[in-house]
């Protein structure tokens, strides 16, 4: 995704000019290393609870293990003049939901419906329902 909005360095006038000007100073919104970060490292949380489950409540220590990385990659960010802290707050959302739901969704269930797509001569969605 990407938004036109001018990172921080451009509004700091003790930054030479040519890095205030310079390319790439206007993808700020949102922190993909913080988003990728996030979606890694809470991805490898949500496997491991989910591979685990006698894990219990003990999981959400994860979880909050999981938010070190991105955390520290969004503080560098912002304190390296990338980001302001909204782009990396929603970076890291974006990648904690990605982590965590990408896996939820991809579970194998049992499941009385089948859905295939094919090509070929034609093509469209086989869909077949077992009773």
């Amino acid at each position: 995704m990407y938004i036109d909005r001018a990172r921080p360095v451009v509004y700091y006038e003790d930054v030479p000019w040519e890095q205030r000007t310079g390319s790439r100073t206007m993808s700020s919104f949102y922190s993909g290393h913080t988003s990728s970060s996030a979606a890694a490292s809470f991805f490898i949380a949500k496997v491991y609870s989910d591979y685990h489950p006698e894990l219990g409540n003990k999981k959400y220590i994860l979880y909050s293990c999981a938010t070190i990385p991105p955390l520290l990659i969004g503080y560098f960010r912002y304190r390296g003049l990338k980001h302001f802290p909204s782009d990396v707050m929603v970076g890291l959302a974006v990648g904690a939901g990605t982590g965590i739901l990408v896996p939820h969704f991809h579970k194998q269930k049992k499941s009385n419906l089948t859905v295939v797509p094919f090509t070929g001569r034609y093509t469209g969605v086989s869909l077949t329902l077992k009773l």
